[in-house]
């Protein structure tokens, strides 16, 4: 069963994207805009098979459209059908690169394509497609995190941090690369920096129990011991049955 934050990441993505760009000239003809409609109308209802389609109607009337696959694209991802969100990023890049300028409009989808590619554990034409991305728009947080990923899964640490520090400096509030960092810390023994990293994260999400958990574990590894147990305490009261944070706390309280 396909899981409900997948589906509500990839229509947040859509709906971003729909907001973006103006009504008027997304596809042609009567029948193409009524098709469009309906497949927005579905998009609301949650029913992304049936948007899926109406667009791929139009995509068969309006072959030039560039807008079509990419929106059907991101609701193949929404639906975990990697390799057909594949495809239709391709026909995106491939209807946009005619266009003079496009490198920098077409970096999204490629950064789009590679996070499906690492997700296949296909590392290296991931890796070549985040850093493409990056040639054309080197703002693209997504791409510096799908790097970072990369670089941690390798061991290599240092280049890790690098790239995650990277996606920080564009998007302050991107939460998961702050979680790599922590972890990285803690498998280099730095664990003032991962309390550090930890503590950023709880200001983005302070209603998290899996943060409070994971910064009372570093506590632990440093010897604060209350700071560990009001760590945890914290992340039993916002998910009572947390077993394995409640089994830390009574180990830390010896009971």
């Amino acid at each position: 069963m396909r899981k409900k934050g997948v589906w509500i990441f990839g229509i947040a993505m859509v709906m971003a994207f729909l907001v973006a760009i103006p009504l008027r000239g997304r596809v042609s003809g009567t029948t193409g805009e009524t098709r469009f409609t309906m497949a927005l109308v579905y998009i609301n209802m949650g029913l992304p098979e049936s948007a899926v389609h109406e667009l791929e109607q139009i995509s068969s009337l309006v072959p030039e459209n560039s807008e079509v696959p990419l929106l059907l694209g991101l609701l193949f991802d929404s639906l975990g059908q990697k390799d057909s969100a594949i495809y239709q990023y391709r026909r995106f890049i491939s209807i946009e690169s005619q266009k003079p300028g496009s490198e920098s409009r077409v970096a999204p989808a490629r950064v789009l394509i590679a996070n499906n590619y690492l997700e296949k554990g296909q590392t290296e034409s991931a890796e070549a497609l985040y850093k493409e991305a990056l040639k054309a728009d080197d703002e693209l947080a997504t791409a510096y995190y799908g790097l970072g990923r990369i670089y941690q899964a390798r061991g290599q640490r240092q280049k890790a941090l690098n790239a995650f520090e990277s996606t920080i400096k564009i998007n302050s509030e991107f939460m998961e690369p702050r979680l790599s960092m922590a972890q990285l810390y803690q498998e280099m023994g730095d664990m003032d920096r991962a309390v550090g990293a930890y503590k950023d994260a709880i200001k983005l999400d302070g209603h998290n129990p899996e943060l409070y958990y994971r910064l009372g574990l570093a506590y632990r590894a440093k010897g604060q011991k209350q700071e560990a147990i009001e760590a945890l305490d914290r992340a039993l009261r916002l998910k009572a049955d947390f077993l394995d944070a409640a089994q830390v706390l009574s180990e830390l309280k010896g009971n």
